[in-house]
């Protein structure tokens, strides 16, 4: 049998290689016995037509579908591909406040970043010492886009307080809690769509009557998720 011109008793590395060969669109050719990838962490991948090499990403990237790239894949960064996440933040202590004035409620707030979009459901048990009532409010950063509402109890059933609405950052809705009682709860849902500022939410509050002592009570909680 011919030989092609190759050695016949091959004793050297590029001897094998000189005779490994392959038929392609109806011609031989030799094949390439070289390693495809070169560089720390290149993927061998396929553009359809061929094997082909799709180079490393940069740090802090993940690999993503694509097809109208010429792998079908792509890297991007992290930052761009957000998971689903929660979190929970408690109240560490009882608070009280006589005030007619809104204030932080202490430790009901959370942070959010710049151009982030949270959803959160905050659950206050607090105590009124008289039958006035107590108010609400949230504080965004500016330019956030606020909608919430909250709903507290006015008798000594759980939910038949009347709903309010917050849509402007600071600004209060209605009374409710108007029940001389130790074991309430005020339940604040919403959202928050930041704009370029990152900042912190607050969860504000104050008595409707000066005459009246409100309790934020220990473990109140806010769960926040995107």
């Amino acid at each position: 049998m011919s030989n092609y011109g190759y050695s016949a008793n091959p004793t050297s590395a590029q001897d094998l290689k000189d005779i490994l060969e392959g038929y392609i669109d109806s011609a031989w050719t030799d094949i390439n016995t070289g390693d495809l990838l070169s560089a720390k962490a290149d993927l061998l991948s396929h553009n359809g037509i061929t094997d082909t090499i799709l180079p490393a990403g940069a740090n802090e990237s993940i690999l993503r579908r694509n097809n109208s790239t010429l792998t079908g894949l792509e890297w991007v960064p992290v930052s761009t591909v957000v998971p689903y996440s929660s979190s929970i933040v408690r109240k560490s202590a009882d608070t009280t406040t006589a005030s007619t004035s809104l204030a932080n409620i202490a430790d009901m707030n959370f942070a959010i970043a710049a151009n982030e979009t949270l959803y959160f459901t905050a659950t206050l048990k607090i105590g009124c010492s008289a039958a006035n009532g107590a108010r609400y409010a949230i504080t965004v950063p500016t330019g956030a886009t606020l909608f919430a509402y909250y709903m507290a109890m006015n008798t000594t059933a759980i939910g038949q307080g009347v709903p309010s609405w917050l849509t402007v950052s600071g600004t209060e809705g209605n009374t409710t809690n108007a029940l001389a009682n130790a074991n309430q709860i005020v339940i604040i849902k919403g959202y928050i769509i930041n704009g370029v500022t990152a900042g912190t939410v607050n969860i504000q509050g104050r008595t409707a009557n000066a005459a009246n002592t409100v309790t934020y009570f220990q473990n109140s909680w806010i769960e926040i998720h995107n």
